[in-house]
């Protein structure tokens, strides 16, 4: 059991009454994930409060799934840690993330490499789940007896950077790769699988945060799940992004699907996001009411429109970079007739609304990654680095300070710059300077930089 200042925890709860809630995780890619869904279509107030959750028995039960690991005998063994309530083999547990319904069959307590199975958990201990199929890293777990969804404030995720293919050997290795990156996307939150039918090029992608932790993913494929595959070349994951406000004034769609005529029209209104990093959202200006749709209808055309932006946002705008930091509001919905109006239709109006127009308005620019550098040189090589950072690596030195008589030198560098250029740093400083970096921001490339950068990709 831990102590009872580490059995507390903050959660976030939405809907209703309830008197019980939390804060939100206050990281930003967190806030990239989920502003998707940041919208009013569905005209229920979410309330959010903060609450502080006991470490009592008695209480609700809350759980975090803080850590998942692949198992070859047993399946996915969810490493739990209970914060309130009581856990028994058995339960049907909620995944606050998808509402999905799953059952806990066994419980084991961990001891070392030794698990011993468990009747009950308790609130502040911690355990192993195997049953459960969809559970990933930092889910919140809650009874399906219960209607409240606590929202633990869960792992920090940060935004992949890097990307490259992986082809399977053989044809019939091609399942067991996806299910094997399934897996590993299951227990690592820095992981993305982007699957063929989501990709531009039709090829499995795999985003992380660094070549040494795409390396270690192929790694893991190869000896854990045996399974023979070839990794590409390592890419930046670059994102898009638009540089100005502009209208989009009833763009009409018109198809036809199986002999039936489609069509279905929007206006829209398109914004970069007021600070860099706030994430997508979309916002609809015109409510049910200023429309001749039921309810039924309005529900469903206005989540085709949530569908066909989101689509939008993961093809990219422009040359196919997943978009960052957009604003869509929704300001009229142009129905052409019951018929030929459908969600179907009004999913892919939104799609090509936004993809069509951002290039043809000349809005779209590319953002690139940019990483906090510290680095640790010598008096005799401080010079040379700190001119090749500035004069070939598009570096922003932020300050040099002298530490136990080493030169430590803090930078925001662009990771396109950063590649390879460990080796390049010992070589010119004879093995005398190190340096360590992480995930800063995304910046917009100046048109040089971009038009290379395409080339490249």
């Amino acid at each position: 059991p831990a102590s009872s200042e580490t059995k507390r925890g903050h959660v976030t709860t939405s809907g209703g009454n309830n008197k019980q809630g939390g804060v939100n995780n206050n990281n930003k890619d967190s806030k990239n994930n989920n502003s998707n869904n940041n919208n009013n279509n569905n005209n229920n107030n979410t309330m959010m409060e903060e609450v502080e959750i006991l470490p009592n028995d008695k209480s609700r039960l809350c759980a975090l799934a803080f850590k998942v690991v692949h198992d070859h005998k047993r399946g996915l063994i969810v490493y739990t840690r209970v914060y309130s309530g009581v856990l028994r083999p058995g339960a049907m547990l909620v995944n606050v993330k998808d509402e999905k319904r799953e059952r806990a069959l066994k419980l084991f307590q961990i001891s070392a490499d030794d698990m011993d199975e468990v009747n009950e958990v308790k609130a502040g201990d911690i355990c192993a789940i195997v049953g459960l199929k969809s559970a990933s890293t930092g889910d919140t777990l809650v009874s399906s007896e219960d209607k409240w969804r606590p929202l633990l404030s869960g792992i920090k995720k940060p935004p992949p950077v890097f990307f490259c293919s992986l082809e399977p050997s053989t044809q019939a290795a091609y399942d067991p790769l996806i299910e094997a990156l399934q897996y590993i996307e299951k227990e690592d939150p820095s992981f993305h699988l982007t699957p063929p039918a989501d990709s531009e090029t039709g090829q499995i992608l795999a985003s992380g945060m660094g070549e040494l932790h795409l390396e270690i993913v192929k790694h893991r494929i190869d000896t854990h799940f045996k399974v023979p595959c070839q990794m590409g070349r390592m890419q930046v994951q670059y994102r898009g992004c638009v540089s100005q406000e502009y209208d989009i004034d009833r763009f009409m769609h018109q198809s036809e699907l199986g002999g039936r005529r489609l069509s279905a029209g929007l206006t829209l209104h398109i914004a970069p996001a007021a600070t860099r990093g706030e994430g997508n959202s979309i916002v609809y200006a015109i409510k049910q009411d200023d429309t001749n749709l039921k309810t039924d209808a309005w529900r469903e055309i206005t989540a085709a429109i949530d569908e066909g932006i989101q689509s939008a946002w993961q093809r990219g705008v422009p040359f196919g970079f997943p978009v960052m930091d957009m604003v869509v509001t929704v300001r009229d919905i142009h129905v052409t007739s019951p018929m030929e109006s459908t969600p179907t239709a009004f999913r892919a109006c939104a799609m090509k609304a936004i993809i069509q127009t951002a290039e043809a308005q000349g809005a779209a620019v590319v953002l690139e990654p940019i990483m906090r550098v510290e680095m640790t040189v010598d008096e005799s090589h401080l010079g040379g680095v700190l001119s090749d950072l500035t004069r070939q690596r598009r570096a922003a030195v932020r300050d040099v300070n002298l530490v136990n008589g080493q030169h430590v030198i803090h930078a925001d560098v662009p990771l396109r710059e950063l590649i390879g250029y460990s080796t390049q740093l010992r070589s010119f400083s004879q093995g005398q300077a190190s340096y360590s970096m992480e995930f800063s921001h995304f910046d917009a490339m100046t048109p040089h930089v971009q038009e290379l950068a395409i080339k490249e990709v």
